[in-house]
């Protein structure tokens, strides 16, 4: 499972500029980022449900059971997505916002 993983992961770096490199042996899984963003992205997946941890300002660390199944390394890996796809939104928004916006 943890072949799939990585494998994954792998190609959700292609389509996240975010993601630097994803390393790991066996189940134990880390996403490198090229920003100290690991925080911010585990508080986000903690809050979609997904239990992940920050190893260092800039690392996402996976540990998952060595019991997960393939469908929820799928769901682990959509969230990471979306946490990741709400994160490039908001720093899109933020480079085009002004102090004199206003937001209803």
């Amino acid at each position: 499972m943890g072949d799939y993983i990585m494998s994954e992961l792998k190609s959700l770096k292609k389509s996240q500029a975010l993601i630097k490199d994803v390393r790991g042996q066996g189940l134990m899984i880390g996403i490198v980022l090229n920003e100290d963003k690991a925080r911010h992205i585990v508080e986000a997946a903690i809050r979609e449900g997904l239990l992940v941890n920050t190893a260092q300002p800039n690392v996402i660390r996976l540990l998952p059971p060595l019991i997960v199944t393939k469908a929820q390394a799928k769901e682990a890996i959509t969230v990471l997505k979306k946490v990741m796809d709400f994160m490039k939104k908001s720093a899109l928004l933020a480079l085009v916002a002004t102090p004199d916006m206003s937001y209803c």
